[in-house]
């Protein structure tokens, strides 16, 4: 990544509102966004046919995001009209 595509994107974050840190480390210069200002969880919608599919395909990992996906989706779709 350039930094004049780096610099657009801090600028498009800031104009937005979002606050944005910059850490100087040396030569290295870091930027993030503060804890509180992070979204942990983004709403989606999805149709019950998609939730299904998106619930067999997370079953057949055994990775521990699969698990909490698995979880998620299984109480999406019993919640959802429809499924």
């Amino acid at each position: 990544m350039s930094r004049r595509h780096l610099r657009r994107l801090v600028q498009k974050l800031e104009d937005a509102g979002v606050p944005v840190e910059r850490h100087e480390d040396g030569r290295h210069r870091r930027f993030s966004i503060p804890p509180e200002h992070c979204r942990s969880e983004v709403p989606v919608r999805l149709s019950p046919a998609a939730l299904r599919r998106l619930y067999e395909l997370a079953t057949e990992d055994d990775h521990e995001a699969s698990r909490e996906a698995v979880a998620a989706l299984r109480e999406a779709i019993r919640v959802e009209p429809g499924a």
